[in-house]
């Protein structure tokens, strides 16, 4: 299917979203990717290059090369090594080359999450290495002049740990 508006990193333009906005596009993504995890699959590359943006203010997740089907209905018991994604928007487990979960989409998704409210990416890094670094030494904060209710903040902090054990699942 074809969008005329393009992809969401195109349509973002690294301009800030206001909140009304991204909740929008945040239910849109996360109805999708709630689908996909109803029915065992892990998306593995979740970025707004593969979100495609139509009229009337809908999103459609596209690009299933990674996916991949799982067994399990549980948060924790699906575990692979598979290094894949776009590093920006991968969880740190999977930079780190450890085992990996159903939470590595959600890690993605906040980072979108971050990107539409404050414009830019949560850490600039030309290396995986420093990449990881950034995310292990830096917390993630949101700048003073970007309006965001108290909900939508605690939702990106919940999704945007690092480590996956406190992350926030599925469910929640």
């Amino acid at each position: 299917e074809y969008s005329h508006i393009g992809n969401l990193s195109t349509f973002l333009n690294n301009m800030p979203m206001k909140e009304k906005y991204v909740k929008i596009y945040m239910t849109q993504l996360s109805h999708a990717t709630n689908y996909l995890y109803n029915h065992n699959i892990i998306h593995r590359d979740i970025k707004p290059e593969n979100i495609l943006v139509f009229n009337n203010q809908i999103i459609k997740l596209t690009d299933f090369g990674f996916a991949k089907i799982f067994n399990t209905n549980s948060d924790n018991e699906l575990m692979s090594h598979t290094i894949c994604g776009s590093p920006i928007y991968m969880a740190p487990e999977i930079i780190k080359c450890n085992k990996y979960s159903i939470k590595t989409d959600l890690w993605s998704i906040g980072i979108i999450f971050y990107q539409m409210i404050v414009g830019k990416l949560p850490y600039k890094a030309s290396t995986h290495i420093e990449l990881l670094n950034k995310i292990d030494t830096n917390p993630i904060y949101i700048p003073m002049d970007i309006s965001i209710s108290n909900y939508g903040c605690d939702l990106l902090f919940n999704l945007l740990q690092s480590d996956p054990k406190k992350r926030i699942g599925w469910k929640d």
